[in-house]
């Protein structure tokens, strides 16, 4: 959710800073044996960690996504990251 309104320079240089943690990543849901942190508290919460992995992963697709907004001839200046979304599958009851 707070990935999804950031311009894409913005969001590389927040994901940069998670790996690095000079910025941490608030969890307000499933936050049960989180920890607290000082950075949440530019966010209005308390909790909050690191993910590495999944920070770099997000990177990198950040990336990819950048680089198809340049093929399209869309400017990647003004492109925003909101092409990219989770989808899930649909839980089926047997």
């Amino acid at each position: 959710v707070l990935l999804f309104s950031m311009h894409i320079r913005k969001a590389n240089k927040y994901l940069r800073d998670v790996v690095v943690k000079r910025q941490c990543v608030p969890f307000r849901r499933y936050n049960g044996g989180v920890g607290r942190c000082a950075q949440a508290k530019q966010f209005d919460w308390t909790q909050g960690r690191w993910p590495k992995k999944s920070a770099e992963f997000l990177l990198h697709m950040l990336k990819n996504a950048e680089s198809n907004a340049e093929l399209k001839v869309s400017p990647a200046h003004t492109s925003h990251d909101r092409c990219l979304r989770i989808v899930t599958a649909d839980i089926q009851t047997v």
